[in-house]
């Protein structure tokens, strides 16, 4: 058995492609310019508003849940035509759309500001402080479901403080603010904090994966070396454990279908300006295609690495045993040494 697998790991390694020094400094070039013409005529400015950096503490997005649960409210079917009419929906199906048109807008559109403004001024100022994460989520999503897997990702960090851009970004301006704006927030707040966590659900099928910004953050988080996470329910996480525990080809499949040329925005001209920087790259929609795969192979290799000692040793040694399956399938000539050392220990346990 010790031989197959060597000889495994050898073949896969050594037909696997990576990625050149040459493609990462060129897409870090690229994105450190970022002079990307937008196709619109954006009545604010990209430089005509600070960028802010401050977030909410967690308890916060369980505050709003815990006020509206139970309620029913009349949202736009669309909201960039609000001529398909009007449907109700109870609070728990209302997407993060959704909540910030009906909800969070109203609270904060006479000062015109945002929502951890509002909290400062008119609630409670503990509860904003500069941010230690930022939060990448679909704006689809239901607004419950991201809470959900929040706070059950960050259930042992009940003090932090989250870049959520619902709260954070002033969603009265949003709408004026043009490419420039958002994509230079987006690099330096994941710059600044180092730290990005991804709400997916459900995780064979992720939404972020189909929207062209999300992509976008992923990319930025891998070229600036940030650590990168995957929120996902208590639910979803469980199932996902289970799954690539005995049938790893179920993830490969879902990064199979990342692909940044298919993505999609809720503005035409962001689509267009982000295509317009992946055409810029080395190999184009290729480079961004597959640091993010890297970014979510490097992620699952973590989550398996981290056994739980306390675990009973069946189930312990089972998830070694996944771990190393999953180096055999991924493993890069560039981590091989450090995986295969792991892959020996997790061989001993079986």
């Amino acid at each position: 058995m010790y031989h197959s697998l060597l000889k495994a790991m050898t073949d896969f390694t050594s037909t696997t492609p990576s990625s050149s020094l040459g493609d990462v400094n060129a897409v870090t070039t690229q994105l450190s310019g970022l002079q990307i013409d937008s196709q619109s005529s954006p009545i604010v400015n990209a430089s005509s508003l600070p960028i802010e950096k401050r977030g909410v503490h967690i308890s916060v997005t369980e505050d709003f849940v815990n006020e509206y649960a139970g309620k029913e409210f009349e949202c736009q079917i669309d909201y960039f035509d609000k001529n398909k009419g009007i449907v109700k929906k109870p609070f728990e199906e209302m997407t993060t759309t959704d909540v910030c048109e009906i909800l969070l807008k109203p609270i904060v559109s006479a000062e015109k500001s945002s929502y951890v403004d509002y909290l400062v001024k008119h609630r409670d100022p503990s509860l904003v402080s500069k941010a230690q994460v930022f939060i990448s989520h679909a704006w689809k999503y239901t607004f419950t479901s991201v809470v959900n897997a929040l706070h059950n990702h960050f259930q042992d960090k009940l003090d932090i403080f989250i870049w959520f851009d619902l709260f954070s970004n002033n969603q009265i301006e949003a709408p004026n603010l043009d490419f420039g704006w958002w994509s230079g927030t987006f690099k330096n707040a994941i710059e600044d904090f180092g730290y990005v966590v991804m709400v997916i659900s459900p995780w064979k099928d992720p939404i972020p994966f189909t929207r062209a910004w999300c992509l976008f953050e992923m990319y930025v988080a891998k070229i600036t070396n940030s650590t990168f996470e995957v929120a996902m329910s208590g639910k979803e996480k469980t199932d996902f454990i289970e799954t690539i525990k005995n049938d790893c080809e179920q993830y490969l499949q879902m990064l199979g279908n990342i692909n940044v040329e298919k993505s999609e925005c809720f503005k035409e001209e962001d689509q267009k300006a982000i295509f317009a920087l992946v055409d810029k790259l080395p190999n184009k929609a290729h480079t961004i295609n597959a640091l993010i795969c890297k970014l979510m192979r490097e992620w699952c290799l973590a989550l398996l690495k981290d056994v739980d000692e306390n675990s009973s040793p069946r189930d312990v040694v089972e998830q070694k045993s996944s771990y190393g399956t999953m180096v055999l399938c991924w493993i890069s000539k560039e981590s091989m040494q450090k995986h295969w050392l792991y892959l020996q220990k997790c061989l001993n346990c079986i």
